[in-house]
């Protein structure tokens, strides 16, 4: 019987919402950041406006976005990372909203940013000066 019931949960956690799968990942710390989260949300707002379907957040993007973010902050060059991906920097802009506001008004920035269907952004502050990264794919 208790063999049975096992059976039986197995087979139906995935329909009534529970996961055996880890939730979790060694970059949430970067990817579940509100403030990466916002220019995530932000994006997407955008692009259903646009008529452009969401961009999901990738954990390798992210952290070469952070990486470059932090380059820039560190060395105080503001310059393109070089990486294999369509990029959009920004030093500046104070909150996500600025960023991305900055970004749509920009037109090639803004084509980048309806392109692709994954996303990773990096945000550093160093001394006061934001710098801002998103690489999509």
């Amino acid at each position: 019987m208790q063999r049975w019931f096992l059976c039986l949960f197995l087979w139906a956690t995935p329909m009534i919402g529970f996961s055996a799968e880890r939730t979790t990942s060694e970059h949430d710390w970067l990817t579940k950041h509100p403030t990466i989260v916002e220019l995530v949300k932000l994006a997407n707002e955008h692009r259903a406006r646009m008529g452009r379907p969401p961009v999901t957040v990738n954990a390798d993007l992210c952290l070469a976005a952070q990486r470059h973010a932090v380059n820039m902050a560190d060395t105080g060059w503001y310059r393109h990372s070089g990486l294999p991906w369509p990029e959009i920097i920004y030093a500046g802009p104070r909150s996500p909203q600025d960023a991305i506001n900055g970004w749509i008004y920009s037109p090639a920035h803004h084509g980048i940013m309806l392109s692709g269907n994954e996303v990773g952004f990096g945000y550093m502050v160093r001394n006061g000066q934001p710098y801002w990264v998103g690489l999509f794919r």
